[in-house]
């Protein structure tokens, strides 16, 4: 399956955007035909287990998988377009301290991946990936989750918030999985500054270092959240009950576009309340697609200072 374009890395966000969703669509999943549902088999999973696999989750920096990668944990999925709409009372109204700078104060429009992660621990466990693009630049993502352990036979993808940092999984197979994050972690760089502080917490600082028009911040004026929360809506968890089926992807392309996901809430730090800065709003149909599970990648964000120095 083709991969992206050439110059793809210097387009306008709009113009990245535009050509991720046209791979996307034009590798959508025949209309009445099973969906895909046989995924890499377990030999393929034990790579999970080895932490230099591990590391191009974080170093890989495109919007395409690196070539002959698949999707181990997430690997089924169904993608739509949106937008991250930031309300630009928050965090200054009242006298309140400086804002957050970069995405947390532009905005962007990016795509967001929904998807179960594997059935094998007898739990439904959806993670989400946001993708905000960036002109002339790499994109920001997030990936974030309700929790490791999943929520049981309860198959709403709306039910819980989505964070980047996450607990401790319970269940004794999870924890060996997590184990290897937490092994390949330390090794991704020798400075401890530049790795995020444990597998189960993904900094923010990078999406707070750059806006979505590609201008970089300085660096006196970077401020970035120490969590990220995403909240469903009332509206879409009540909508999603109604369509929902044990396949989450059957559910979410009966989801109206234009519809109001979630609402973004952050953390300064670890101990601070949460506030809300925005809202993710749906702009077109959710789409299963070979593209979507194939190609499209979710880099993740590693550095904890300014710079992003190796």
């Amino acid at each position: 399956m083709a991969g992206l374009p050439q110059d793809y890395q210097d387009l306008s966000a709009s113009q990245k955007r535009d050509a991720l969703w046209a791979s996307i669509q034009s590798s959508t999943y025949p209309s009445g035909a099973a969906l895909p549902a046989q995924g890499p088999g377990a030999a393929a999973e034990l790579q999970l287990l080895w932490p230099p696999y591990l590391w191009a989750t974080f170093l890989h920096s495109s919007d395409a998988l690196p070539r002959g990668r698949v999707k181990l944990i997430h690997t089924f999925g169904s993608v739509c377009k949106v937008s991250l709409k930031i309300n630009p009372a928050s965090r200054q109204a009242f006298g309140g301290p400086p804002g957050y700078s970069g995405i947390f104060k532009s905005g962007g429009a990016g795509l967001l991946r929904l998807s179960p992660a594997k059935q094998n621990f007898g739990s439904f466990q959806p993670g989400a990936g946001l993708k905000i693009l960036i002109s002339g630049r790499p994109s920001v993502n997030f990936l974030i989750m309700p929790t490791l352990d999943g929520q049981g036979n309860d198959f709403n993808a709306f039910r819980h918030p989505y964070t980047n940092v996450l607990a401790p999984p319970q269940d004794a197979r999870l924890r060996v999985v997590a184990a290897s994050f937490a092994v390949a972690v330390p090794t991704l760089s020798a400075n401890a500054a530049h790795r995020p502080e444990d597998a189960r917490h993904l900094p923010m600082l990078e999406a707070a270092q750059v806006q979505a028009d590609g201008t970089e911040v300085p660096i006196a004026d970077v401020r970035a959240p120490y969590q990220i929360i995403l909240q469903p809506t009332p509206e879409i968890t009540a909508a999603y009950h109604v369509v929902m089926q044990e396949d989450m992807r059957l559910s979410l392309a009966q989801i109206a576009a234009g519809s109001l996901l979630f609402e973004v809430q952050v953390r300064e730090s670890a101990t601070a309340e949460l506030e809300s800065i925005g809202s993710i709003v749906m702009e077109s149909e959710f789409l299963a697609s070979g593209f979507g599970d194939e190609v499209l990648f979710f880099q993740h964000m590693r550095h904890r200072v300014l710079g992003g120095a190796q």
